[in-house]
């Protein structure tokens, strides 16, 4: 109890020589210390001994060369004839790298359940966005994949990017069968026990571009429907979706269909996503499947920008009350090479990624203040050591100062690098997060 009192007098007093008011505060609302499962990515393609050992997720994902989504496994003239190999070597190498946690996420229509296999217009080759209205195939896939990793795959995502036609061209409500079959096979305790217990969990179909879609992805070609989350996501839920996931799954591409200026611009879709939620009295735990800077060239391609944008969404994600953010990806997917979302595009971001789980993982999840100049602020505790408090700072717009609180001693940049400082002191802030520190 004196550790807690102590700790918030020197928040008060910390919030107290802050310049100006806050004009918005987040805070997860979670109790307790961020887990190292918080942190998570796809590893890409071609799997990498190198790949950071943290919640895995198999999207786009190849192991010798060969992806491991229902297309690559599925792939006689008649479904139902399954090879394994490249999924189990997957998860082997991986393990052996210490993740724990796998997130299996669905799509791409096999050749053999296609509706339209010369169909055009799919993410994944002719004929992988248009689902069979069927689900017999689907189903059978479903029970095996989950009897086969039972207590290794305890996370299964729904079809991915389902709000987008090249991915799923079909009607919400399909979806909504595809989903409640998933989600029959996955909480069956037939298809997976461990010592009584079935231990698995479904996320819903990710969506992709939150802040924008067409017409199209909105309604499957009906017009008059406002572009944004609010009717894709309503009308999922609205259709039964809600009873059909544990965990909501979203991805963070932004408002211009390929972007965000930045990531608090993100914050606005987030707050129309949990509203949905709301609206229905849905209580679900938000997961972010994929986030990174968009496409590279919306961004500029500098370690300092790049390094930036890691750090801040992380702070953010958990402000926003995410219980996982996953980056999107490590080494680049195996249909766009190392340039999409990559850690390994520049020279710093794995040890920005790998510092922002050094500073966050065991410390209070943050509360972050927005102010009117566009600094913001996130703050954390720790209880060891004991006292201790971190305020990580930075700038929306690039340029800005900070004035030091007092009891601050030193600050850290996103790779780790200290600098003394004092309180009292003027600090020049820009888009890339300082961390004040006790």
């Amino acid at each position: 109890m004196k550790f807690i009192v102590v700790v918030l007098v020197a928040l008060l007093a910390l919030a107290s020589s802050m310049k100006g008011q806050a004009v918005a505060t987040y805070t997860s609302g979670f109790s307790g210390t961020v887990p190292a499962s918080y942190f998570g990515l796809t590893c890409g393609a071609p799997a990498s001994p190198a790949c950071l050992p943290a919640t895995n997720r198999t999207w786009d994902e190849s192991y010798s060369g060969t992806g491991v989504a229902w297309g690559s496994i599925d792939t006689g003239v008649t479904c139902g004839t399954y090879n394994w190999a490249n999924l189990d070597g997957l998860i082997a190498e991986l393990q052996a790298l210490g993740v724990t946690d796998f997130v299996y996420t669905l799509g791409y229509v096999p050749a053999c359940d296609s509706s339209n296999p010369t169909g055009t217009g799919c993410s994944y080759g002719n004929g992988s966005c248009y689902p069979n209205s069927s689900t017999t195939n689907f189903q059978n896939f479903v029970n095996a994949l989950v009897s086969r990793y039972c207590g290794t795959i305890k996370f299964y995502e729904g079809w991915n990017e389902a709000n987008t036609t090249s991915t799923w061209t079909a009607s919400i409500s399909l979806l909504n069968t595809y989903q409640q079959v998933l989600y029959t096979a996955v909480h069956s305790t037939a298809n997976c026990s461990v010592g009584g217990v079935n231990p698995n969990q479904v996320l819903s179909p990710a969506m992709s571009q939150p802040g924008f879609y067409t017409a199209t992805e909105l309604n499957n070609g009906s017009i008059g429907y406002p572009l944004n989350v609010s009717y894709w996501l309503h009308t999922l839920l609205a259709n039964g979706g809600g009873s059909y996931f544990d965990i909501l799954a979203i991805h963070s591409y932004g408002t211009s269909g390929t972007c965000y200026s930045g990531p608090e611009v993100y914050v606005t879709d987030v707050a129309n996503v949990k509203q949905q939620l709301a609206t229905i009295n849905l209580t679900k735990p938000i997961w972010n499947t994929e986030m990174n800077w968009g496409q590279n060239s919306c961004v500029t391609q500098t370690d300092a920008v790049l390094d930036s944008w890691i750090s801040r969404w992380f702070y953010l994600h958990a402000a926003l009350g995410f219980s996982r953010a996953l980056w999107y990806e490590y080494i680049g997917g195996s249909w766009s090479g190392t340039s999409f979302g990559s850690l390994l595009v520049g020279s710093n971001q794995v040890a920005t990624y790998q510092q922002a789980q050094s500073v966050m993982v065991g410390a209070t999840w943050p509360v972050c203040n927005q102010f009117a100049n566009s600094n913001w602020t996130c703050t954390i505790t720790r209880a060891s050591p004991p006292g201790y408090i971190g305020i990580a700072v930075w700038n929306s717009t690039g340029t800005g100062s900070y004035t030091v609180p007092s009891g601050i001693t030193q600050y850290r940049d996103v790779l780790g690098n200290v600098t003394a400082t004092s309180g009292g002191s003027t600090v020049a802030v820009t888009a890339s997060p300082l961390l004040f520190e006790n």
